[in-house]
């Protein structure tokens, strides 16, 4: 079974930040919980667009208003294309 966009996200968050998915959840705010800076940021926000389908791109204005998990994979699931089945 394929992962779905919210693991394939937690997965990227706790290899960019080395924080196990355990410990965060969707009301985890990246700055205030995690200690995430502004380049562990953009590492997620890439990560994520070679790893999910149909995200082409995060833009900077936008990513700064993504403070949280939740915001984030709400971001990237409205823009996220399903994959086809073979």
């Amino acid at each position: 079974m394929a992962e779905s966009v919210s693991d394939t996200i937690q997965n990227i968050i706790a290899t960019v930040t080395r924080v196990d998915t355990d410990e965060f959840d969707g009301d985890t705010h990246f700055q205030d919980d995690l200690d995430v800076a502004s380049l562990q940021i953009v590492e997620i926000a890439e990560l994520t667009i070679q790893e999910v389908d149909g995200v082409v791109e995060i833009p900077d204005d936008d990513l700064v208003e993504l403070e949280t998990v939740a915001d984030f994979t709400a971001y990237v699931e409205e823009r996220a294309e399903p994959k086809a089945a073979n």
